[in-house]
């Protein structure tokens, strides 16, 4: 059995986890200037007794080897087999669409979806294993095609968002109060074509605010806009050694041409194209070239949003920069606590890190912004258990923000892109 349960149908059940030997999800980004992409969850179940078989083999009876209660067949000396009752039995018929949760044992939820596939593999002596593929929410999104309308004008991308989900095409009935009112820039009345797709076009709509849509951890849909992340007190430390936080196992750090570009271009649906140069740095390292990044066809209403993007995106992106891009936590070494402090942790949350490089010279501290969140977990009766979440991250301390003294502002604390 693994360290997490697995409940189909959400959290009504039935439970599965008994089946269960091995999960792997992830969700958000790797990097910065990425769009998020729908979370996936693949759970890879002991299915010998064919309590997971697909709704079509349902009523069809079979000889069956009888498992053992360490998940290992057991075989006869003279292979006997047994008499097992008709497929589909305990957990009823397994169709695609329904709703998978994992949470973890300190029942913090870690993934929330809906399962896309499933795949059986068989062995000559009737050993079987199902491979369960999930989505979240965002996946739903990806299978949907809107038919043609026109958006509406000076709509928040959240807003926009949620509009265009509960649309009778797509059918969205989760919860939208993470999305109503949300964002910074405003979006134009642009014609949407029939036969867009869903998610691309949210995604589209987050670009031009420079936000993030994702579903959170319960399977829920958020959209942050890039205010929200700013100047937020980290709600972890990490360290790589113990006493001063959570302890690390892996770190990973960048630095290189990954996300360098000299020059931004940034234009609206409709507007002019606005370029901006770090001339500096393009003349420093001519060997690299201009490493343009190219913002195109943006939903923004105004060409003065594309203006303070395009500013916003080469006063960051322009310089080399060194940066923590993931660590990796083993829960199994974790208290309790902090066991469910990390698998509580979500998209677009700050935590802190102290670390140091080979175990020499003085900590590097780092502020970090999740991008993104991988948990994983196998067990057998070969192998250790291992449980590990896996973070990607990015840089907290963003160059290109001003933060300024809330007496200053009149109760206004973030003046920034």
């Amino acid at each position: 059995m693994t360290a997490a349960t697995v409940l189909l149908d959400s959290d009504v059940g039935p439970d599965i986890t008994e089946l269960v030997y091995s999960i792997s999800t992830r969700r958000g980004r790797s990097r910065t200037l990425d769009t998020i992409p729908p979370g996936v969850a693949i759970i890879k179940c002991r299915n010998h007794n064919r309590d997971l078989d697909p709704a079509p083999w349902l009523g069809i009876t079979s000889n069956l080897l009888q498992e053992s209660g360490d998940n290992l067949l057991m075989e006869s000396g003279d292979n006997l087999l047994i008499e097992f009752p008709p497929v589909g039995g305990t957990y009823g018929a397994m169709v695609p669409g329904r709703l998978i949760a994992i949470i973890d044992e300190t029942d913090a939820y870690i993934f929330v979806g809906y399962i896309e596939d499933f795949d059986y593999d068989w062995d000559k002596k009737g050993r079987s294993v199902v491979t369960i593929r999930a989505h979240d929410a965002l996946g739903q999104f990806g299978n949907g095609d809107l038919l043609e309308h026109t958006g509406v004008l000076n709509e928040l991308p959240g807003t926009r968002i949620a509009r265009i989900i509960s649309r009778s095409e797509i059918g969205y009935e989760g919860s939208l109060t993470g999305l109503n009112g949300a964002g910074l820039d405003r979006l134009q009345a642009d014609p949407v074509p029939g036969g867009t797709n869903c998610l691309v076009y949210c995604q589209r709509s987050t670009k031009a605010d420079q936000g993030r849509f994702f579903a959170d951890r319960a399977g829920a849909v958020q959209y942050l806009d890039r205010h929200e992340v700013l100047g937020v007190t980290p709600v972890l430390s990490f360290s790589d050694t113990d006493g001063s936080g959570i302890v690390v196992e892996k770190v990973r750090a960048e630095y290189g041409t990954e996300e360098l570009h000299f020059s931004v271009t940034a234009s609206r649906v409709g507007g002019r194209a606005i370029s901006r140069v770090n001339t500096t740095q393009a003349a420093a390292y001519p060997e690299l070239g201009m490493r343009n990044l190219t913002m195109g066809n943006l939903l923004l209403e105004h060409d003065v949003a594309a203006e303070a993007m395009a500013d916003y995106l080469r006063d960051r992106f322009s310089e080399f920069r060194v940066w923590v891009s993931q660590l990796t936590v083993n829960l199994d070494r974790l208290s309790a606590a902090d066991r469910e402090s990390v698998c509580e942790l979500e998209i677009g949350d700050v935590v802190d890190l102290s670390w140091t490089p080979t175990c020499e010279g003085l900590p590097i501290q780092s502020t970090l912004l999740v991008e993104g969140v991988g948990y994983s977990t196998a067990n057998s009766a070969r192998r250790r258990k291992a449980t590990t979440v896996t973070l990607r991250l990015s840089d907290a301390t963003d160059p290109a923000w001003f933060v300024l003294d809330t007496s200053k502002l009149d109760g206004v604390d973030t003046l920034a892109y």
